[in-house]
C-alpha cells in the first residue's frame, strides 16, 4: 500500500485510515472520501487510482442510501459487496464522509465491522476538524 499523495493537512484522518488498513492482515486497503467523491485520506495499493476509488465510494454510498429508503426512512450505515476476489465495505462516516475498506475473502467480517465502528466517530471528528481549519 502506498500514500503517494502529498499531505493534505488532514493528518489525523490519514493516521486513522492507515491504522485501519494495517489492523488486519486480510485488509488490503482503505480510503476516506468526501460526499462529493474527493480523496480525504487513503492507504491503497499502488494499482488503485485514489481519485477513481473515491468517486466510486461516494457514488456507492449515495446509491446505497437510496436503496435503503426501500426498507424505511433510516439511512444506510454500511454497504457490503462480496466477490470471489475479495470484499468491499463502504461505511457512512456520519454525514461528512464515506470510508471504504478492501479485504481478502477470508477476513473476519464481525471483527472488521467492530473495529471500524469504533473508528467512525474519531474519523468524523478528524474530517470535521480539518474542514473547520480549511474554512469555507
Amino acid at each position: 500500500m502506498s500514500t503517494s499523495r502529498p499531505a493534505t493537512g488532514n493528518d489525523r484522518a490519514t493516521e486513522l485510515v492507515e491504522e485501519l488498513a494495517f489492523a488486519f492482515t486480510d485488509v488490503t486497503g482503505a480510503l476516506l472520501a468526501s460526499p462529493d467523491g474527493r480523496v480525504i485520506a487513503a492507504d491503497l495499493a499502488s494499482y488503485h487510482r485514489e481519485d477513481r476509488v473515491a468517486a466510486i465510494v461516494a457514488s456507492t454510498l449515495g446509491i446505497g442510501q437510496r436503496a435503503a429508503e426501500l426498507a424505511g426512512p433510516t439511512p444506510a450505515n454500511e454497504i457490503l459487496i462480496q466477490s470471489g476476489s475479495g470484499i468491499v465495505v463502504v461505511y457512512a462516516v456520519a454525514d461528512v464522509a464515506a470510508l471504504v475498506v478492501l479485504a481478502k475473502p477470508g477476513v473476519n467480517l464481525a471483527l472488521l465491522h467492530r473495529r471500524i465502528h469504533q473508528q467512525l466517530g474519531p474519523l468524523a471528528e478528524a474530517v470535521t476538524a480539518a474542514a473547520n481549519v480549511a474554512g469555507p
